[in-house]
């Protein structure tokens, strides 16, 4: 790596970002720190300087790699974690607001949903007494406040939705502003955190379009009033006019403008099990196409140096605008400066590394965006292009075929996009798996059609789009072959999602991912048969590795052998207790559809299969549909295990034992009792109300049976006051959690 500085100072800006993101504001330690190394590093250079001895120009080389790291921890902690006092997330109390700012993504509309981004200005806040429509007579009071931040913006309507918003609008909405929900269960997706990651931290929710108001339009520039804005509103229409309305328009809407609103469910659950999403969204892909495009169509310009400088400019120009037509989402804008960066290399005629080019463009990326060295896209993004770069010549000088006729070149055309594909999978598939839980075990093959067709979609939409404004006949002849050839990917995709075990479940390790990328690296370096096949034993070993239990006993957290777990599915609650031999699952949520998260907590916890699943809250139904061979419904009132006996005294009341612990369900808070019958280690507990009278009555009983763990579900009719009262308490109380703001708890009962 002597030869790769990009390379070498990624590694330490990719350090520092960790270091930075681990410890959560800790600015005046790392400034101190910096400071530190700054002098140390001054100090040995100069002493370098003066004596020309060599140990002080090593200690000034280590000082100064340490400096990069603790410099870029400290700006990522900055970045990460500093929130401005005018920030919106201050007033995201989940209270009714008023709030006014300007889109900033075109919104995505779904039925009778549309959800988009909308950057914060203003705030009213109105006063405590307000009622739930700000708007009322009872208002006290109302405060306009100057805000800054990025809010996501959910919109509901009992209808399909009729929305005309578009970039730079500004807008009044009237809503709730809360926090985005985190991940409830353990594994699950977390919400909050995806939303961290593109910097918004909070969600205003809204019903109904009216509470939409326009606010006027944001003052905007030269280049985006008659660029930009008249340039997507000509390939919008063209694209209507030119292809009939289904997914094949929304695809290539999609494809060219980033509008994926009108794609069905179906389509894209097809693309997302044959792992080829990423087709139907613009990524680095369409720049690498606009790329090639233009680079033909600007080929006589860079016959002299001057002429390569204008057709870089140019390509800059139409590169920045097609950003800005699709929104500039975070992923075309790093598609963008990296093609900038290597065109500008490409340019200023430096011999220098492709990998180091990529890792100058990933620098240049966690400046502006620490935050992105945790998000999915980038590395996915990254990952790809730079196994194209390691491992592509490689994989194509494999099969060297004889070009002395049409179909050895054409095998060699097929083996070559083949040989692209491959690459690019070997640099995705472990984030893939990593971050979506899944491996797209057709996922090669299918690519190969899929990509190639859309971009011969792309090659003919361009010429469609060019001509359309002088003959929209001409223009005609390339739309129908692009609308072919979108119709094949989609049925591809379709058959492919059909094929069983078309997509896997499966989830790896950081250190799986670590292993599986040295041993490729590995295999590419290496040129001896001895080698070759070494490398093969490697990945054989990991592979077993990966796909036994013997790896998951290694690698895995180990849970407890006796725990209760309560876990948040929906607006219900799935308790499961696992002791050493047997698994029992109390309840399962309030719809069928929640059985797929509950499997996955069960697995997670190694809690599966179970042994048997009763009733409390949940209905019979939804305990008729869980696979466990023993049921108790409502109506039994004994289950016996070998492990385990559960009683059921009344309906409202649950007691499951085991020979050292017990676990209390109880639906009313009158039931609870100070006797021997109600000592247990765990009480779930249902609250409809929470007055001083609950308040004693609970802290007794809590005093008296001293469990290890109170867990409470506050029912959805509890007044605000009662509520209010019940989290004063609870804060006071560290054996009382409650379920819907701590999600899931688990009690080892060990």
């Amino acid at each position: 790596m002597t030869h790769l500085p990009a390379l070498r100072f990624l590694c330490a800006a990719a350090g520092g970002v960790l270091i930075g993101w681990t410890f959560a504001f800790a600015y005046w330690p790392l400034l101190w720190i910096c400071i530190s190394l700054f002098l140390l590093t001054s100090t040995t250079f100069l002493l370098g300087l003066a004596t020309k001895k060599s140990v002080w120009e090593n200690l000034t080389a280590l000082f100064t790699a340490l400096l990069s790291v603790a410099a870029m921890a400290l700006y990522a902690n900055f970045r990460i974690y500093f929130v401005p006092e005018n920030a919106v997330l201050a007033h995201a109390s989940g209270a009714p607001v008023v709030l006014c700012g300007t889109v900033e993504t075109p919104p995505a509309i779904k039925g009778n949903r549309a959800q988009w981004t909308l950057a914060a200005e203003k705030i009213v806040r109105f006063s405590r007494g307000a009622a739930s429509q700000p708007f009322t007579a009872d208002v006290v009071s109302a405060e306009t406040l100057a805000v800054s931040g990025k809010v996501r913006v959910r919109l509901s309507a009992a209808s399909a939705l009729q929305l005309n918003l578009n970039i730079a609008d500004r807008v009044w909405l009237t809503g709730t502003l809360a926090l985005p929900n985190a991940a409830e269960n353990r594994g699950e997706f977390d919400y909050r955190a995806f939303l961290a990651q593109k910097e918004i931290y909070a969600v205003m929710k809204c019903f109904g379009e009216w509470n939409i108001e326009p606010a006027g339009k944001r003052p905007e520039d030269f280049y985006e009033r008659k660029v930009t804005k008249p340039l997507y509103t000509y390939i919008s229409r063209t694209i209507t006019a030119l292809i009939p309305k289904g997914d094949e328009q929304s695809f290539i809407k999609g494809l060219l403008l980033g509008d994926r609103s009108g794609i069905s469910d179906e389509v894209a659950l097809a693309f997302q099990k044959t792992g080829t999403t990423h087709v139907l969204a613009i990524s680095g892909l369409h720049i690498v196409l606009l790329v090639m495009i233009l680079s033909g169509m600007l080929m006589r310009l860079k016959t002299s140096r001057a002429g390569k400088w204008l057709a870089f400019v140019l390509t800059s120009v139409i590169l920045i605008t097609y950003s800005s037509l699709t929104g500039n989402s975070p992923p075309i804008f790093r598609a963008v400066i990296m093609a900038e960066i290597f065109l500008l290399a490409e340019v200023i005629e430096r011999k220098t590394e492709p990998i180091n080019t990529l890792a100058f463009a990933a620098i240049v990326m966690l400046v502006l965006h620490p935050s992105d060295l945790f998000d999915g896209s980038f590395l996915l993004t990254f990952g790809a292009v730079a196994a194209l770069i390691l491992f592509q010549s490689p994989l194509q000088s494999l099969v060297s075929l004889p070009k002395t006729n049409i179909f050895f070149r054409t095998l060699q055309a097929v083996w070559n996009s083949l040989a692209v594909t491959i690459a690019a999978s070997i640099g995705a598939a472990p984030f893939i798996s990593y971050y979506f839980g899944s491996l797209a075990m057709l996922g090669t093959l299918a690519n190969v059609p899929i990509v190639l067709l859309t971009n011969w979609t792309v090659y003919a939409m361009t010429p469609a789009l060019l001509l359309y404004a002088v003959s929209p006949s001409l223009a005609e002849y390339y739309s129908i072959c692009a609308f072919w050839m979108i119709r094949l990917s989609i049925a591809l995709a379709k058959w492919f999602s059909e094929v069983p075990f078309a997509n896997v479940p499966l989830r790896i390790t950081p250190l799986v991912m670590l292993i599986f990328y040295s041993a490729i690296a590995f295999a590419f370096s290496i040129r001896t048969r001895y080698a070759a096949a070494l490398c093969a034993v490697m990945l054989f070993l990991i592979n077993i590795l990966i796909w036994t239990d013997v790896w998951q006993l290694w690698i895995a957290p180990q849970t407890p052998k006796q725990i209760v777990v309560a876990s948040r599915v929906g607006r219900g609650t799935a308790v499961f207790v696992k002791t050493g031999s047997e698994n029992l699952l109390i309840d399962a949520g309030t719809s069928r559809s929640q059985q797929s998260r509950i499997t996955a907590q069960l697995q997670l916890f190694e809690a599966s299969p179970l042994t048997a699943a009763a009733a409390w809250r949940s209905r019979d139904s939804i305990i008729a549909n869980i696979s466990a061979p023993v049921r108790m419904f409502a109506a039994d009132s004994v289950l016996k295990l070998k492990t385990l006996i559960v009683y059921r005294p009344t309906p409202y009341l649950l007691k499951v034992c085991s020979k050292t612990r017990s676990i209390i369900f109880a639906a009313r808070l009158n039931d609870v009792q100070q006797t021997q019958f109600f000592r247990a280690d765990v009480l779930v507990l249902r609250l409809r109300k929470f007055t001083i009278a609950e308040r004693i009555k609970l802290q007794a009983w809590l005093n008296y049976a001293k469990p290890r763990c109170c867990i409470a579900e506050i029912d959805g009719f509890m007044k605000t006051t009662e509520r209010h009262f019940f989290y004063r308490f609870a804060a006071t109380e560290p054996r009382l959690a409650l379920a819907a703001q701590s999600g899931q708890l688990t009690v080892p009962l060990e």
